[in-house]
């Protein structure tokens, strides 16, 4: 038996003696190590013990003794001044057990013996500690960051040696941030980990004590009793309360100069997207965690804006005011012109060139959506004043019935194609719609294939407000929700808890709205198959319903352009006809009567009123090859129209209907798109184009540019440019 001496020379107490003696090694590193010889690691980071858990296990070591060594080394240099002279080993795990020895009044415990540096020490004692199931959510996470300080390793590296993710060591880290009080109730459990880290991600102290009586408190969700709010409120609140989107804000935020000692908001660490696993279950990547940050930048960019005006002599237009001026998806301008803006009815001049410095007009505006600073005049004033110069001339609109009958008709005539297509899709749409509406919610699976799905992700899509999608998921929004990002939290919270069913209805109804509004500035040639597969799909005919649709717009246009001739006809000034009766005087002898008439004198015959078959004559000479199906209640193309006109009824269509209504349009014209549009032509708002045609009631605008394309507006949609 090998046996352990104190140190030459040392005095040796009889009880270190026997105590030395019992110390048995049962192998290399394995030995019976006195309790007395201990002592516990000063870095350990398990700090609680529960000591009717801690019991038990003394119990079972009374009755079965230690089945698993514990884990020392010998006792640093470090720690000898500090530590009872008996000392020779530093637990490095295994308190527990060792706590437990003594409870049960045991004298030695098995151990491994290993030498072992500071580091290797402090690692094996945390990777030990977190495969604890007792280990709280603070002193794991406290354990998480000695490690990682003290051995150089990474979030992925520690993660890897516990068999976690790296966004999980990272959650548990960022519980460290947590203010005081807010640890407090995570340990005493008043909340759960779940909630601290919500709350932990608030950068600020005060916002984090509000955030924390909220998930404390208790309310009354309309069940049985008051309840603590659930974690999917707990984010409702944040994003109401703390969470601000940077897409929003006034300033913008890659500027580093705006505040110094914030510096640009695409850096910061309170950014999500910045911290991806931390804010994994938010969204969107620019959203600020920091309301105090922001809003002092909120303030340092309009100091400066203002100051900037200031500079230039004139007023600044900012906030609520400029978003009435501003739209969102255009950079147009509501009554008023940037001084930019290059005039190509002057000589391509720029406008502030052709007013000169000594227009008193302008104004900075700043674009709400983009931060921009535009110099800008009301465009009022400035066409004015081009006016007076004589640098631009007025619009002047076509004048001549005839010849804007003529033009009508023939526009008529070309638009027949393209009105067959443009009816065809919108029945398309409509029957589509309601076919999908009248499918059962249980029964929706079969409206979203997989071919469907593939032509959507092919199509492109602008977007969709919240009223809209509520309206596809059939959900009523609350009327105190006046504010569109409380709508669309309420939307985006609906869509989250609704069922598979429910999504599948939402969607193929999005989809189909979607290809509606991209089959306005289609051309007629255009394909729509993504029509094609939910026709299919609901089992419709749509071969039948352009076969429909042709045969109306055929007649409605037949009917047209015989109101047109008619019209046009009976406006036509009458013939001359006989002079009335004189008195018949007697004839001087030799001299012949004033009255006589050569004899090979042709007096013309009173023209008769345009009759029914000449006007049917006329009609068909006009259509001159289009096929159009009779007219309900007559025999050829617009009996009606022509019925009505031989019966003295006057028909109002085409020019005469636009001189009667007053619309003040022409073809030809420059126009400019008002915002009273509905929202899915919202990318034309603000913009000018050129009238092409006039269908029905419809106007026909053409838009250059690379964006440019052709739609049709309403004469309430529609305002002279420049106006």
């Amino acid at each position: 038996m090998k046996e352990y001496t104190a140190d030459a020379g040392a005095a040796i107490e009889p009880e270190v003696v026997a105590a030395a003696y019992v110390v048995t090694p049962m192998g290399e590193d394995f030995a019976h190590i006195p309790l007395r010889q201990l002592v516990a690691s000063l870095t350990n980071p398990r700090t609680t013990f529960n000591p009717a858990k801690l019991q038990e296990l003394a119990d079972s070591i009374k009755a079965s003794g230690v089945h698993q060594p514990i884990l020392v080394r010998p006792l640093p240099g470090a720690r000898v001044g500090d530590t009872d002279r008996h000392v020779q080993y530093e637990i490095v795990a295994g308190e527990r057990r060792f706590r437990a020895c003594q409870l049960a009044g045991l004298s030695t415990i098995p151990a491994m013996v290993r030498p072992m540096a500071d580091g290797d020490v402090l690692e094996v004692q945390i990777i030990e500690n977190l495969q604890r199931d007792d280990l709280s959510e603070l002193e794991e996470a406290e354990g998480y960051d000695r490690l990682m300080q003290h051995s150089d390793l990474t979030a992925d590296q520690v993660g890897a040696k516990i068999c976690k993710s790296r966004s999980y060591v990272y959650g548990r880290l960022k519980l460290l941030d947590l203010a005081l009080e807010c640890k407090a109730a995570l340990r005493d459990g008043t909340i759960d980990a779940s909630r601290a880290l919500l709350i932990a991600r608030i950068p600020d102290t005060k916002l984090q004590i509000k955030a924390l009586e909220y998930a404390t408190g208790r309310y009354d969700y309309g069940g049985p009793q008051a309840e603590q709010p659930s974690v999917r409120m707990m984010h409702v609140w944040l994003q109401q309360n703390v969470m601000l989107p940077l897409e929003r804000a006034p300033f913008q935020i890659t500027e580093a100069r705006l505040v110094e000692a914030a510096g640009s908001c695409k850096d910061c660490p309170k950014r999500t997207g910045a911290n991806p696993d931390i804010f994994s279950d938010v969204l969107s990547a620019d959203i600020c965690t920091d309301p105090p940050c922001y809003n002092h930048k909120a303030e340092a960019h309009q100091l400066r804006n203002m100051a900037q005006a200031e500079a230039r002599g004139m007023r600044l237009i900012s906030g609520s005011e400029a978003k009435t001026i501003c739209y969102e998806k255009s950079s147009a301008l509501k009554g008023y012109s940037p001084l930019s803006q290059v005039r190509t009815d002057a000589g391509g001049e720029r406008l502030d060139n052709l007013l000169g410095k000594d227009f008193a007009g302008a104004v900075l505006i700043e674009n709400p959506w983009t931060h921009e600073l535009i110099e800008a005049v009301p465009t009022a004033e400035a066409e004015g004043v081009l006016l007076a110069r004589g640098l631009v001339t007025a619009v002047v609109e076509p004048k001549g019935k005839a010849d804007r009958a003529e033009l009508e008709i023939e526009q008529l005539k070309k638009s027949v194609e393209r009105q067959i297509e443009n009816r065809f899709r919108e029945d398309a749409y409509n029957t589509i719609a309601e076919s999908v509406r009248k499918t059962p919610v249980g029964a929706s699976a079969r409206l979203l294939t997989s071919q469907l799905l593939r032509v959507w992700l092919i199509s492109q899509l602008d977007g969709c407000k919240a009223a809209d999608m509520a309206d596809y998921f059939q959900m009523t929004l609350d009327e105190n929700q006046v504010l569109e990002d409380q709508r669309e939290e309420a939307v985006r919270l609906h869509i989250r808890a609704a069922d598979s069913g429910a999504i599948f209805h939402a969607a193929t109804l999005y989809m189909i709205a979607e290809e509606r509004v991209l089959a306005r500035w289609k051309d007629v040639t255009d394909q729509t198959p993504l029509l094609s597969v939910v026709a299919a799909s609901q089992c419709l005919d749509l071969p039948q319903l352009f076969a429909r649709v042709t045969k109306e717009v055929k007649t409605e246009i037949s009917a047209q352009i015989a109101a047109i001739k008619a019209q046009n006809a009976a406006q036509k000034p009458p013939a001359p006809t006989a002079p009335l009766a004189q008195p018949v005087l007697a004839p001087v002898a030799g001299a012949k009567s004033p009255l006589a008439r050569p004899k090979s004198a042709h007096v013309p015959a009173p023209k008769p009123r345009l009759s029914a078959q000449e006007a049917k004559q006329g009609i068909a000479e006009a259509m001159q090859g289009i096929e159009a199906e009779p007219v309900p209640g007559s025999d050829a193309p617009g009996g009606d129209a022509v019925q009505a006109q031989t019966q003295g009824q006057q028909v109002i269509s085409g020019a005469a209907s636009q001189e009667s209504l007053g619309l003040g349009f022409a073809i030809g014209q420059r126009v400019r798109v008002l915002p009273n549009v509905s929202a899915r032509y919202s990318k034309w708002i603000g913009k000018e184009g050129t009238i092409t045609a006039k269908i029905g009631v419809a106007w026909d605008v053409s838009f250059k540019g690379r964006n440019g394309g052709l739609a049709s507006f309403d004469a309430s949609e529609l305002e002279v440019a420049g106006s």
